[in-house]
């Protein structure tokens, strides 16, 4: 019998770190045909199974870890919709696997994935160092002031990186102009996850003020550095298969000067 994953509609993160490495679990123990279904654009991190199957575009939530929350009544209809789907093409294995506590998966090996002609023309140039600068409307808390990404992105763009920022559909670009500067990467759009997994697998170090942005960074075999406050830390201290890939340097607040971070990133950027 078809074993069908999904339909996943939590947080990306929650999917990288855990929903992924679960699925590709379960699908290397079990025989016959196997399908997915999740966002748009995600099928780059299912190529384990068969065929992947896409939301429609109208289809609009909140996730929420593992979960999610349907905007509209129209909404709430479609994701009934995807249950009945996935229910008619096999056994359904439930986003309730997240719990199995899976090894996190890496890419294996450099990746270039399609339509990255422009990321080709940069690695062959020089190296890359990725952002997660965005701010977070609905935790004023966790941001770091844009002046101080500024001075970072110019600091490196000088040293002769390439920067590349990434956020979200919700989010503005970093008003700065230099030849070696790319922003905005929206990596959740359908052909941007391919275009950011490529430069992140490619690039010499990914930095994030979140935990957010570490996963994406981890997952494409990136050396990653994340900056936050303790009482941040505590999803990512008990998560033991990442304490040897990434580092997560503890600040008081997020006051800190942007040359504490470079300080901090010169030492582990990969050479």
């Amino acid at each position: 019998m078809p074993t069908v994953f999904g339909p996943w509609t939590g947080e990306f993160g929650w999917e990288l770190a855990r929903w992924n490495p679960a699925c590709r679990y379960v699908a290397s123990k079990t025989p016959g045909k196997k399908y997915a279904i999740g966002p748009i654009g995600h099928n780059i991190i299912y190529e384990f199974v068969d065929q992947y199957i896409e939301f429609d575009p109208s289809f609009d939530y909140i996730p929420c870890m593992n979960r999610c929350s349907p905007k509209t009544p129209h909404d709430t209809e479609m994701l009934q919709e995807y249950n009945k789907m996935a229910a008619k093409l096999g056994n359904v294995i439930s986003s309730a696997l997240v719990g199995a506590g899976k090894q996190f998966t890496p890419l294996q090996k450099k990746y270039i994935g399609t339509e990255t002609d422009y990321i080709k023309s940069i690695i062959n140039d020089r190296q890359l160092i990725c952002i997660f600068p965005r701010q977070r409307k609905h935790d004023q808390r966790r941001n770091w002031p844009i002046e101080n990404w500024i001075k970072v992105v110019q600091y490196y763009c000088t040293k002769g990186y390439h920067v590349m920022a990434f956020g979200g559909p919700e989010d503005s670009k970093l008003p700065i102009s230099h030849p070696f500067f790319t922003d905005l990467i929206e990596y959740r759009k359908s052909n941007e996850l391919n275009i950011a997994i490529t430069a992140l697998n490619h690039s010499a170090m990914s930095i994030a003020i979140q935990s957010g942005g570490i996963y994406l960074g981890l997952y494409a075999g990136n050396i990653s550095i994340a900056f936050g406050v303790a009482e941040h830390t505590n999803r990512l201290k008990s998560e033991d298969y990442l304490k040897s890939r990434y580092k997560y340097v503890v600040v008081k607040d997020y006051t800190f000067n942007p040359q504490f971070l470079i300080s901090i990133v010169d030492k582990h950027l990969r050479k």
